[in-house]
């Protein structure tokens, strides 16, 4: 309300003594301007709306108000009835207690819904059954825990909800939260089409799964074929080399000293590097991890023929040689015979440093950098990718430069898993995470092969 109704005040001089010279009503948080006029506060700052004068000498009197203290100090001893008398309200007192009654206990008074943007008043007694229903009350969504409207809870979990289960929309018969769609479509559907693993030799072969496996036990010959081309490819390449290197040689004898000596120097270099790279072969008869939760300096050594085993209770394994864009790591996940039914193991791609594992079987960095991983046993765990794979069967763990991405190979099923991995093959290294009395055998750490001449 702008200004008080006359009825409030039991002393009828109040109404004419404190006037509001705008609206006519009792004075409410009364103002005075320079001319010595007073106003009702809200009766002059609107007003001001459409200027800012006053609306009695018609001169500006835009921010010159001051609060009418000695006015508000007499009005606040008059003795009033509830603005809500004609209601049913029985209080009386005086005009400055009146605000408090207002709001904290008047029953008729009406009070705004305390969930914006909701635009309903009501009254004390009709409050709490309103805001039970209100279409603008915060409700928890039980599948991601956030607070949404009341009137849009429902689209959120329909269309928006990112934790909420969803069918695959291919009809796999698979379910995931709504955020992982397009992670099960790229790596999980059963579904899903997937290249023939001998692409990078030209096979042009598309299928599911099923299909991808069938087709490995039918096109060895076609794969063997794809293979010879490669290699006949790469002495063809070679042997153009050769005839390149003779070229430059003699082009290098011809060159004297002086100033055609760095020449000299640096096509003698370039000649010496590319003599080298046919014969350049990845050390394949030790591979050494390292266990660093319990003893960096003490390094695991493994053969792939003696293939030493390590009993592991939760914790991460890393390989301490160098590994490259052109490396492959080949390795089985044993068990301990008495407990069969029992074992995680997570592999993946980690920088090299300090890392450790949480209660809840998750591979952490306590600096929060980023990790690569990959679940690999019989059972999935949320939010990782995981490979189907039994005890001893062999795993291989590859980087592919070119589409930045790692690919873990069960080379039993045939079956892999893809990640996306937006990194370069220079501080990151090859992990084993393992829980359950488990055993890892290292079976080679070798060079791509069709990076070999």
């Amino acid at each position: 309300m702008a200004c008080w109704e006359d009825e409030m005040f039991k002393n009828p001089a109040a109404p004419e003594e404190f006037a509001c010279p705008i609206c006519y009503g009792v004075l409410k948080d009364s103002v005075r301007d320079p001319h010595d006029h007073v106003f009702g506060e809200t009766c002059i700052l609107n007003s001001f709306k459409n200027n800012g004068n006053c609306p009695l000498t018609r001169t500006s009197i835009r921010g010159q108000l001051a609060p009418a203290a000695d006015i508000r100090e007499r009005m606040a001893l008059e003795e009033v009835y509830c603005c809500t008398k004609r209601d049913g309200c029985k209080w009386e007192g005086k005009l400055a207690d009146i605000d408090a009654h207002l709001k904290h206990q008047c029953e008729f008074f009406p009070l705004p819904c305390r969930f914006l943007p909701c635009p309903e008043f009501l009254v004390r007694s009709e409050v709490l059954g309103h805001e039970e229903k209100c279409l603008h009350r915060p409700v928890p969504c039980s599948y991601c825990g956030k607070d949404f409207h009341a009137k849009s809870l429902e689209a959120h979990i329909n269309n928006d909800c990112p934790e909420f289960l969803v069918l695959c929309p291919d009809h796999c018969q698979q379910m995931f939260s709504r955020k992982l769609k397009e992670f099960h479509k790229k790596y999980t559907c059963n579904l899903r089409q997937k290249h023939c693993r001998f692409a990078h030799l030209g096979c042009q072969f598309r299928g599911l799964p099923d299909e991808i496996s069938s087709h490995m036990q039918l096109a060895a010959f076609l794969h063997l074929s794809l293979a010879e081309t490669r290699v006949a490819q790469a002495q063809a390449l070679t042997a153009e080399l050769n005839r390149y290197v003779v070229r430059m040689e003699n082009l290098a004898n011809t060159l004297g000293e002086g100033e055609a000596a760095p020449i000299k120097k640096e096509l003698l270099e370039t000649i010496g590097l590319i003599k080298a790279f046919p014969s350049r072969k990845f050390e394949t008869s030790l591979v050494s991890f390292y266990v660093p939760r319990k003893n960096p300096t003490e390094a695991i050594t493994y053969g792939p023929s003696q293939a030493r085993a390590v009993n592991s209770h939760g914790d991460v394994v890393l390989l301490e040689q160098e590994f490259n864009a052109n490396s492959q790591l080949v390795f089985s996940v044993l068990k301990d015979p008495q407990e069969v039914d029992q074992g995680l193991t997570i592999v993946g791609f980690t920088q090299k440093m300090e890392v450790a594992i949480r209660p809840d079987q998750r591979l952490v960095d306590p600096n929060d950098k980023r990790f690569l991983s990959v679940v690999v046993g019989k059972d999935p765990v949320e939010g990782i990718p995981f490979l189907r794979a039994e005890a001893g069967e062999p795993i291989m763990l590859d980087y592919v430069e070119e589409e930045r991405k790692v690919i873990v190979t069960n080379l039993n099923s045939n079956e892999e898993v893809e990640v996306p991995a937006e990194i370069e093959m220079t501080s990151w290294q090859p992990f084993m995470a393992l829980w359950g009395n488990q055993t890892i055998r290292l079976e080679s750490l070798a060079e791509k092969s069709e990076y070999l001449p």
